[in-house]
């Protein structure tokens, strides 16, 4: 039940961002890179900080603090502009799909892994990495373009 709360926390702070950029863009692009440091501050303070997975923080908190430090960074990223069309197709195509990812990655995707296979050696972990990410992004593709495309191309119609 606490994953649905931490994910819902990260979804209103996204909205939270949302609305700050359009009520206060001259503020948006002023304070972007000292929200930048604060974000990163907050994003790997949180990561990195030497607590044990089993407390307080990291069960109830660590996830909201990660999502404030990637709110904080969406100011820099936002006036970020790519010259490199390769790198762009691939932004955009997570970009589209990332709803997708979102559902998919941990209860599904990580979920079945970890019931299916237990690695055990360093090289298997960093196999079972890579497989993870190969099946979110395929996973997440096929949902995209076979559900949730076609569900917001009714909304055109």
């Amino acid at each position: 039940m606490h994953l649905v709360i931490y994910r819902l926390d990260s979804i209103a702070l996204g909205v939270l961002g949302a609305w700050g950029h359009y009520y206060y863009p001259q503020k948006w692009q002023q304070l972007k890179n000292e929200c930048f440091v604060l974000g990163i501050l907050l994003f790997y303070g949180t990561l990195f900080l030497p607590t044990p997975y089993s407390s307080l923080y990291r069960k109830m908190f660590s996830t909201l603090v990660i999502s404030s430090g990637v709110l904080f960074m969406l100011p820099l990223f936002y006036s970020l502009r790519c010259k490199i069309p390769y790198l762009l197709g691939i932004v955009t195509h997570i970009s589209l799909i990332s709803y997708s990812m979102y559902l998919l990655n941990l209860g599904v995707i990580l979920g079945l892994m970890g019931y299916f296979y237990q690695p055990q050696t360093p090289a298997a972990n960093l196999l079972m990495y890579c497989v993870y990410w190969f099946g979110v992004l395929f996973c997440s593709t096929l949902l995209y373009k076979h559900f949730e495309k076609p569900i917001m191309d009714l909304r055109k119609e």
